[in-house]
């Protein structure tokens, strides 16, 4: 599989001037579970130190954390983008909270 990495804080893959690429095989092992979700979502699989962000299908920035459990629960059912800051790049993952 293949994973977006960027460089801006634009939570989207291809956001105005942000520069992508595709990158293989870097940062595949990061799991998120579960999703969909009604509360937690848990990552594993990220070596040393990490840094999550969680923005609303607007683009808002919901919540920034170092955590590896990521609290959804207040949050309205829908579509959320999460960004994984590690291992000096970012990936992004589709979260479903139901």
């Amino acid at each position: 599989s293949s994973i977006t990495t960027q460089t801006s804080d634009c939570p989207f893959p291809l956001c105005g001037s942000t520069t992508s690429s595709i990158i293989n095989n870097i940062t595949d092992n990061i799991l998120i579970y579960p999703n969909p979700t009604s509360n937690y979502i848990y990552l594993s699989g990220i070596n040393g130190d990490s840094k999550s962000k969680v923005y609303d299908i607007t683009g808002k920035l919901r919540q920034s954390t170092s955590s590896k459990k990521i609290d959804l629960l207040s949050y309205p059912n829908g579509l959320y983008i999460l960004n994984v800051h590690a291992d000096k790049s970012i990936t992004t993952h589709r979260i479903i909270k139901d």
